[in-house]
């Protein structure tokens, strides 16, 4: 193993030139188990080894963006569940390199990266269980509304994130959740958290995003302020739970906890009575 990463580091050298490291490689250092090697490696493919302490760090943070990225992507291109359970196995791993690596660096993001790994895990736990429940026979129309918490042992869910429920069964006999709405509310959490992780890190510089036109943002923009206006959150977070040309619904975590469910109707947003 030893001879292969340093084979990999002086492969590293000659290709960078001044351009960008080849991503292939520095997945193949990341890969590395051992900590010291592994950064020896990242520095090579990177062209860090005479860097600034700033740049040394802007490794370890892009190395972890792209582990993010990645999940992210995933999601919006859609995802099967065992994909999933990869995705968020190797998103372990990198928060894991990330905080032994990056040493006291890392101190200040750990407490949100963490809360948003378990948020990633607590979906796909919700995931399995819904995909077990509606696998048995009948389930599907008796439950049609969403998966019944109760008979799921998924109290512990709603009651960490505020999850809004909904009627389970035509009698009402069961509170439920989405399915898919409440994989998107937690997803949206997560990813807040991880975000609020980066902007811990600083005072390293943010590289400005190039700008991308949003067609929706009208829309997004009204949906903030009415739920602003409806005393939710200052700040609000919106997690897209149904897209159509003409309705659109967001998910926003209040203040208190509880998410509130905004629906748009040709661009006009009204919270919930």
């Amino acid at each position: 193993m030893n001879k292969k990463w340093w084979l990999l580091a002086a492969m590293a050298l000659p290709l960078y030139v001044a351009a960008q490291p080849a991503l292939v490689l520095i997945e193949a250092c990341n890969a590395v188990p051992d900590a010291a090697k592994r950064m020896e490696c990242l520095k090579a493919a990177m062209g860090a080894a005479a860097t600034p302490e700033t740049d040394k760090r802007q490794v370890h943070v892009d190395v972890l963006k792209r582990a993010f990225g990645g999940m992210q992507a995933g999601l919006d291109i859609g995802t099967s569940y065992n994909n999933y359970q990869i995705a968020v196995l190797d998103l372990a791993k990198a928060v894991a390199a990330f905080r032994q690596d990056a040493g006291e660096f890392a101190a200040p993001a750990m407490a949100q990266l963490n809360v948003s790994l378990e948020a990633y895990r607590d979906a796909g736990v919700f995931w399995e269980r819904s995909i077990g429940f509606y696998a048995q026979r009948d389930n599907s129309l008796a439950y049609a509304g969403g998966l019944p918490v109760g008979l799921n042992n998924m109290e512990w869910l709603v009651r960490k994130y505020g999850l809004p429920t909904v009627r389970s069964d035509v009698l009402g006999f069961h509170s439920g959740l989405h399915v898919q709405n409440t994989r998107a509310t937690i997803w949206a959490y997560a990813s807040a958290r991880y975000s609020e992780a980066l902007r811990a890190l600083a005072p390293l510089p943010v590289q400005a995003a190039p700008a991308v036109v949003d067609p929706d943002a009208p829309v997004k923009t009204a949906a903030a302020e009415a739920a602003k206006a409806a005393g939710c959150t200052s700040e609000p977070f919106l997690a897209p739970t149904f897209n159509t040309p003409a309705m659109k619904e967001f998910a926003v975590r209040c203040t208190s906890g509880k998410v509130m469910l905004i629906k748009c109707e040709s661009g006009v947003c009204k919270a919930p009575d």
